[in-house]
């Protein structure tokens, strides 16, 4: 017999917490150990384990981990995926029951987590893409130099030897051809290239967003009295530091391939074209687009399984270019009811980036009229993510249009994320392209929210950019909003030569 035996499962859980203590005792009986063995060896108190197995405690999701570690210590089983994925719903459903605060927490984590992968992905991608066009520009050096030869070499056995000539001239020609073929592919290449910066960008911003909303999420939490979650929600905010340093780092790594790349390149080009559909995936695209939801959703999540990303950005490009509000909102139901929300996620920035703004309304109108659970956090994406990277002007004729639809609510949470996570330059931009009344209402919310070490950057930017009176007006609000903080940024001010009245 164990020395901690197991309880009964208690009837005052509830439905969902039952649903987990079954399927946690069920892996557990497969170790053959004692409670107290087990919590010996995961640091943890063992009459905690008990109530976590019989269902009086939601465990924390670390404890769930740590049990299957230990499964597979003991090579009892292999964890498979889905296994995973099914203790993962049955967590997060048992928490929302339980523990508001904590599941919102909770499920800030994972999609910090989903976007801390995708940005690493983004900066594999951008490596193997710079080793590839490093590459073939290489290749094309060659066989220009392979070409002159060719043609001197052409030219002076031109009046000698006339068979010789015509084996030159098709290798001439077949240098040609190559040569042609590998601009093209050189060319394809930078606009991967492209995509996969926009990629990294578009990770770096819904980390900062996920940031700010954990520790909105974090503060709810401690408000409400739940101190013995201190300890774990501190290591969700160093996790959340941690990506915004590997953020940070895939900035320095992008800036070192640009360098490389314009030094690579031949003659005078000097810039990477912007992202923009590939030729040879048009017609693919047009077929996609008229495939239906279920289609088109079938295909995500196989691409998704099978780890095929190049695959997955393609079909949510096209289905974000090119297909219906209709379609779109049916795509975006059906990947949340099958828990891809991440995939839904990059649906809804696509669609942000190449809709237009009439479109982007009306997509918000459906997904709110749709009733599935699902629609207000899409609108929430799609707000963010138009204040994270839409051009300053486009951006501004959204907000107009969100009050012309009488939808002031949607057009003053695009103005606080921008006023606290919009990028220093991109910030400037939509300033400078805003009426006299939004860049009161910019400058006020970035005077209050906006971190003090990404307000000096804007003030320099806005200096140089000859907006003397704005900046003062943003330094003005920020000494009234916040004057325990002007003195750290009249500092970096001064180490950035910048100086203002006050």
């Amino acid at each position: 017999m164990s020395e901690h035996p197991l309880r009964p499962i208690t009837e005052a859980s509830s439905a969902e917490g039952r649903a987990l203590a079954e399927a946690l005792r069920t892996l557990f009986e497969q170790l053959n150990l004692s409670v107290r063995r087990f919590a010996t060896r995961c640091h943890r108190d063992a009459g905690s384990v008990s109530r976590y197995l019989n269902g009086s405690r939601v465990p924390p999701w670390s404890f769930v981990t740590e049990l299957l570690t230990e499964l597979a210590k003991q090579q009892v089983h292999t964890v498979k995926p889905e296994v995973l994925d099914h203790l993962r719903r049955l967590h997060r459903a048992a928490l929302r029951v339980s523990n508001t605060g904590l599941y919102e927490v909770q499920t800030l984590q994972d999609q910090l987590e989903a976007a801390d992968t995708a940005s690493r992905h983004a900066a594999l991608r951008e490596q193997a893409l710079m080793e590839a066009l490093q590459t073939r520009q290489h290749r094309i050096a060659q066989l220009e130099t392979k070409q002159i030869e060719l043609e001197a070499q052409q030219a002076r056995q031109a009046g000698d030897h006339a068979t010789a000539l015509t084996e030159l001239t098709a290798g001439a020609e077949a240098a040609a051809e190559e040569l042609q073929r590998l601009r093209q592919e050189v060319a394809s290449l930078r606009g991967d290239l492209a995509e996969a910066q926009e990629q990294r960008r578009a990770a770096e911003d819904r980390c900062a967003a996920l940031e700010s909303r954990l520790d909105s999420a974090e503060e709810a939490v401690s408000s409400g009295g739940e101190v013995r979650h201190q300890e774990e929600l501190e290591k969700y905010r160093q996790e959340a530091v941690e990506a915004r340093s590997l953020v940070d780092e895939l900035q320095r790594e992008l800036a070192e391939i640009r360098e490389r790349a314009v030094a690579a390149k031949p003659g005078n080009e000097t810039a990477v074209p912007g992202p923009r559909p590939n030729g040879r995936y048009l017609e693919e695209e047009r077929n996609l687009a008229e495939a239906g939801a279920e289609a088109l959703v079938q295909q995500l999540v196989a691409s998704e399984a099978g780890g095929d990303e190049r695959r997955m950005r393609s079909i949510t490009n096209t289905i974000g270019r090119n297909c219906t509000v209709g379609t779109i909102v049916d795509v975006l139901a059906d990947m949340h009811a099958m828990g891809f929300d991440e995939s839904a996620d990059r649906v809804v920035s696509a669609t942000v980036a190449y809709r237009s703004n009439a479109t982007i309304c009306q997509l918000m109108s459906r997904l709110e009229q749709d009733g599935r659970t699902s629609g207000k956090r899409d609108n929430d994406m799609l707000l963010m993510s138009a204040a994270l990277v839409l051009p300053g002007d486009r951006l501004i004729g959204l907000l107009q249009e969100l009050r012309t639809l009488q939808r002031s609510e949607w057009a003053d949470f695009i103005i606080e994320m921008a006023a606290s996570h919009r990028d220093p330059r991109p910030m400037v931009e939509l300033l400078s392209a805003a009426d006299p009344a939004d860049e009161e209402r910019i400058l006020t919310e970035m005077g209050h929210s906006r971190a003090i070490n990404r307000i000096a950057p804007v003030l320099a930017l806005a200096k140089n950019a000859g907006m003397h009176a704005m900046a003062q007006e943003l330094f003005d609000m920020v000494k009234e909003a916040r004057p325990e903080s002007i003195a750290m940024l009249v500092e970096s001010l001064v180490l950035a030569g910048i100086s203002l009245d006050g």
